[in-house]
Order: structure tokens, then sequence, then C-alpha cells
């Protein structure tokens, strides 16, 4: 993690590791320094869905290294295939996610374990949401 006295000049860096909770955390980097972008890695894993679902409550990247020094940590095609969703609305509403406008952990799901973020910009409105659990959900915001 980039250090607070540092991140004037840092644009980018590692989230690499970072433990999360069962409600998705913020990442200190994002919140302070809106602009910053934070990539998501945990190279020696083949299931990344935490990271993914962490990338998309921030507004922040995914880092893929699937050759981690010559041994093959492939990304499992559920991964590959949330990944792909992501991507297009995260580079179409890149100014939504780095705007001062951003409400992470919104109130107002009235499903268990559904979180959002809310992000504003020039009258857009944007909202993530993550499921947490494994079963299908249906939530109206």
């Amino acid at each position: 993690m980039t250090p607070l006295e540092r991140i004037v000049d840092h644009h980018m860096s590692w989230a690499q590791y970072l433990g999360d909770s069962d409600v998705p955390g913020v990442l200190r980097n994002k919140w302070l320094e809106r602009r910053h972008m934070l990539h998501q890695t945990r190279r020696w894993n083949h299931e990344h869905s935490g990271e993914l679902q962490t990338a998309w409550m921030n507004g922040t990247g995914m880092m893929i290294w699937e050759n981690v020094f010559g041994s093959w940590v492939g990304v499992n095609a559920r991964d590959r295939s949330i990944l792909r969703s992501m991507l297009p609305v995260q580079r179409r509403f890149a100014r939504l996610f780095a705007s001062e406008d951003w409400t992470p952990l919104v109130d107002g799901a009235e499903a268990k374990d559904v979180y959002a973020s809310r992000w504003e910009h020039a009258g857009a409105q944007l909202w993530t949401l993550v499921n947490r659990s494994t079963a299908p959900i249906s939530v109206r915001y």
C-alpha cells in the first residue's frame, strides 16, 4: 500500500493480498485520492472473486498475472467472465469512478449479503453492486 504522504505523486499502486471482510472494504488510497488507481492481485491464486468484488465496489482495477515467474497460475472461467463484464463498464464510466461523488456501502439493499457503491458526476449516476452470498438475489435500489 502506498504511504499516505506519497499518494500525491503515485497515481497507481498494487493492492496485493489485501485482506477483506464479509462486507467489502473501502480502499484507503482510493477514498483519499479518487484518481488513485489500485490493481487487485493475488498472483498465486486460481480463484479471484473476492478481489473482483473489491475492485468493482471501489472502482479500481485487477492485475491478471497468469505466468508467475514461469509457473502457470491461470484464472478460472467464472472470474474471466466477470472481468469481461466489468471492463467495459469501468472504461465507459471512468470519469464517474474518478469523481469526488463516491458513496461506498450505500444503505438500501433489502437483501442480506448484497452491497452497493454509488458514483455520481455531471448528472450521471452509476451503482456497483456485489452479492457476497452464493445464491442469486434480486434487489431494487
